[in-house]
């Protein structure tokens, strides 16, 4: 799933964490987490999830960063 970047790195950002402990939260290389951050794979639900825990986004934050999807005009 594509992230809105902005909103993530500013959730990151906002919490204090080193994004060293964020990858090793999750279980990933920084490599792995700076590819996920710059959409050059997914996150998977288990990751999000941890995600949501660790910097205490709401349901709403979640679902504006990661399910966010965008739509052409022209489609609708």
């Amino acid at each position: 799933m594509q992230v809105t970047n902005n909103k993530l790195e500013d959730a990151i950002n906002k919490s204090g964490f080193k994004l060293g402990y964020i990858a090793k939260t999750l279980n990933i290389s920084r490599g792995a987490l700076y590819n996920k951050i710059r959409n050059k794979t997914d996150f998977y639900s288990r990751e999000i999830i941890i995600l949501q825990k660790i910097l205490k986004l709401t349901d709403k934050e979640v679902s504006e960063i990661f399910f966010k999807v965008k739509v052409d005009k022209k489609e609708t």
